[in-house]
């Protein structure tokens, strides 16, 4: 009879000490056309294929590498409708909290819908994979008296005042910040021209305020600012306690704050959306609903029968 595994090799980018079988029924509706080793490796592919075609950075497909190196050590190695169905049980008696289970779920599916793409399964295993329910989190920014405490924080730098007068001018992530060139920055016009996630290059205007401060600092090189993103942690942090801040913020949190500010003042949340880069509406949409939460504070605490 034939064997029901197939012999596969993870190894390049997934080094644990597992099975080195994928194991297929040849009478299965779920299985694997053959797979040649270490040169159609699916995981190889996959990750090749989010770098290259997709253009995602270093950081997230190391993630993506990270995740579905979990999956094939929690599978010891095999692809089934067994190993898929509980994937996300397992980690949750791991001790994984719901937001890093969907997070490893997500890669994993993400892996299925490629080698279906492929033809490497004949069927959809991602009907088979479920996801524990994460309540909605909405962003914390800060308010405009923290942000203006924090820009003007004592004791810091030309470098790092221009740094992050542009985050909350821009909205601009941290990672995008890292990698802008001087000759990303029009201060004469006032424009700053930045590659989100998948490389997508967008333009976003910056005010007064940040282009005096990146007048006055002055980079040596290429990069504008040649940090890692460790460093702008430090940074924040920084700023954050010799303004007194409570709570401590991080960067993403001025970009929080860019986007929450704007869309309280009335800006169209379209141009919320360009300038922050979402290539969907209803990952903006979010800010909205921390304007309402604002609001719903505001009648809480002023309304008589509230």
């Amino acid at each position: 009879s034939p064997s029901p595994y197939l012999p596969i090799s993870l190894s390049p980018y997934l080094p644990i000490s597992l099975s080195p079988y994928l194991p297929i029924s040849p009478s299965s509706s779920y299985a694997v056309r053959p797979i040649v080793p270490s040169v159609d490796d699916p995981i190889d592919r996959f990750l090749t294929y989010l770098q290259v075609e997709c253009g995602f950075s270093r950081h997230t497909v190391e993630a993506y590498r990270r995740d579905l190196a979990r999956f094939r050590d929690l599978s010891g190695g095999r692809l089934s409708v067994a190993s898929v169905r509980d994937f996300a049980a397992a980690l949750t008696s791991l001790g994984l909290a719901p937001s890093s289970v969907a997070r490893h779920v997500a890669s994993l599916r993400s892996l299925l819908r490629f080698l279906l793409a492929e033809g490497e399964l004949r069927e959809d295993l991602r009907r088979h994979v479920s996801a524990p329910r994460i309540p909605a989190s909405l962003p914390h920014p800060l308010n405009v008296r923290d942000v203006h405490a924090l820009l003007e924080a004592p004791g810091l730098s030309l470098r790092d005042r221009a740094m992050l007068e542009l985050l909350y001018a821009s909205g601009i992530r941290a990672s995008e910040l890292t990698h802008l060139r001087v000759s990303d920055v029009n201060l004469d016009v006032g424009f700053v021209r930045c590659h989100g996630k998948g490389g997508k290059e967008r333009v976003v205007p910056i005010g007064g305020g940040a282009v005096r401060r990146l007048r006055e600092y002055v980079p040596a090189g290429e990069f504008l600012f040649p940090i890692r993103r460790e460093t702008l942690w430090r940074v924040v942090r920084r700023a954050a306690r010799r303004a007194g801040l409570k709570d401590v913020p991080h960067p993403h949190t001025l970009r929080h704050s860019f986007a929450t500010h704007l869309v309280q003042n009335g800006a169209d949340l379209r141009y919320v959306q360009e300038m922050l880069g979402h290539s969907k509406i209803s990952t903006t949409q979010i800010y909205t609903h921390v304007d309402h939460e604002r609001l719903r504070q505001i009648h809480r605490r002023f309304h008589p029968r509230a």
